[in-house]
């Protein structure tokens, strides 16, 4: 779909060696998780859901602390970024929003895609700003730091915190209806036991019909988030006009819709419509130059 629209700029070989990566990636971490599942039953049929859960929950955490040195260069290439005066504002930036980084990398996009894109990735250690090449060629100076005063703005309102404690609370639910379905399973003579392998795609259907089921509540929490991060971002930077002018630019690039319908925004968006976020930040930008009343 992205070579029929030309956003993708990857050759054949190099997205099949991609795919490879990801099966291998995907095959090794799904045979930890599934393996620690049912050991956990076998070891505790009646609190292998909760202890299952706390164990889940730790290597969630370790695995976003670990993404950006560990998962991301089996995909992408990084380099430091060599344009010392960018590299210092964004620094002296995410230190106003009170978080320090460790670093700040050029994420070489351009290999496969024309789209751009920029994060605030890793936990403590290993946090740092990625940065995409086709980002970094085509967008001023004030319109990088307006994208990532936007990525700051989820740390200054820790949402980073905030979705691993909704992440636990839902994890929770997921462990404790499989348990209860395994059970209300074995109970029926479905299985003969709750650590039968069998029963692994029953698992598989309650947990994605457990997703499906939150998805709209679960992105309507992420456009909040979304909305608080943009106001930060509009109160950091000098002006408003180069984060308009870089959500202008990253829709056109990047192919988004600018303007859903409002009720696959509603189910299916985790971000607000482009045109919304533009306009909540014209709105600002009217209200700062009236400036306060007399």
């Amino acid at each position: 779909m992205e070579r029929r629209f030309q956003l993708s700029t990857q050759k054949l070989r190099s997205w099949l060696w991609d795919e490879a990566k990801g099966f291998l990636v995907g095959l090794v971490m799904a045979t930890i998780v599934v393996e620690l599942l049912y050991f956990m039953i076998r070891q505790s049929p009646q609190h292998w859901w909760l202890i299952t859960w706390a164990l889940f929950m730790g290597l969630f955490i370790l695995l976003a602390q670990l993404a950006p040195v560990v998962l991301f260069p089996i995909f992408y290439k990084f380099e430091p970024l060599d344009d010392e005066d960018l590299r210092r504002r964004l620094v002296q930036l995410g230190e106003r929003a009170g978080t320090r980084v460790r670093g700040v990398y050029r994420w070489k996009l351009s290999e496969k895609s024309k789209k751009a894109n920029a994060a605030l990735t890793g936990l403590g250690r290993t946090r740092r700003i990625i940065l995409a090449d086709t980002l970094l060629d085509n967008y001023a100076p004030e319109e990088i730091e307006a994208v990532l005063a936007h990525e700051l703005g989820h740390h200054v309102h820790r949402h980073i915190l905030k979705s691993i404690l909704v992440q636990a609370g839902i994890t929770l639910l997921g462990f404790w209806l499989a348990n209860f379905v395994l059970h209300y399973a074995v109970d029926h003579h479905m299985f003969e036991e709750l650590s039968d392998f069998a029963n692994l795609p029953l698992l598989a259907i309650t947990a994605t019909l457990l997703s499906l089921l939150l998805m709209p509540a679960l992105n309507a929490y992420s456009r909040y988030n979304e909305r608080q991060a943009d106001r930060y971002a509009f109160e950091s930077i000098a002006s408003v006009e180069p984060f308009i002018s870089s959500m202008n630019k990253l829709a056109q690039q990047n192919l988004a819709e600018r303007t859903p319908a409002k009720w696959i925004e509603l189910l299916f968006h985790s971000h607000p419509a482009i045109s919304r976020r533009v306009a909540a930040a014209e709105e600002w930008g009217r209200a700062q130059s009236v400036g306060p009343p007399a």
